[in-house]
């Protein structure tokens, strides 16, 4: 429910900073010591300098002033996404150039290789992409999910 929360955020922010383009979502298994889950959602949209991302996770505080004005918001969602990738043992970076989008990246413990809950995962975010998808085909956003074997391929 929590990761669901996390990508349907990013990948809402990204849609309504992407007027034209494209908003990708990429997944991949991170093995470097611990093994990790990635996420990986990149837009087109407006970009943000150096000094926007610096407040960008903090709470009623978004890239500027003109933002709200703009886009709407209240400035909670990316301050509770980082909040819920941090309690979930994770965290949440953005990568970012004005004029050229963002890359929001997810990064989470991945459950044991034995486990089928790797399978649910991909299913649960699979599902979600899918309903997203629907609900921005309005946007003529295009919105590209990516899952190959073992989160190694995109699309």
């Amino acid at each position: 429910m929590r990761l669901r929360q996390i990508l349907l955020n990013l990948l809402s922010n990204a849609c309504k900073f992407t007027k034209a383009g494209e908003v990708k979502l990429a997944t991949r298994k991170v093995s470097n010591g611990s093994s990790h889950v990635e996420f990986a959602i990149s837009d087109t949209g407006i970009g943000m300098t150096a000094e926007q991302q610096a407040k960008l996770f903090e709470e009623f505080s978004q890239a500027d002033a003109t933002t709200a004005q703009r886009f709407g918001g209240t400035g909670l969602g990316l301050a509770i996404t980082r909040k819920l990738a941090r309690m979930m043992g994770g965290d949440v970076t953005v990568t970012s150039e004005p004029g050229k989008g963002s890359v929001f990246t997810v990064r989470l413990p991945a459950p044991p290789p034995a486990s089928q809950r790797t399978n649910l995962l991909l299913r649960a975010i699979l599902i979600c992409c899918t309903a997203f998808r629907c609900f921005w085909h309005k946007a003529d956003i295009p919105v590209v999910g990516a899952f190959g074997k073992n989160g190694q391929n995109t699309l």
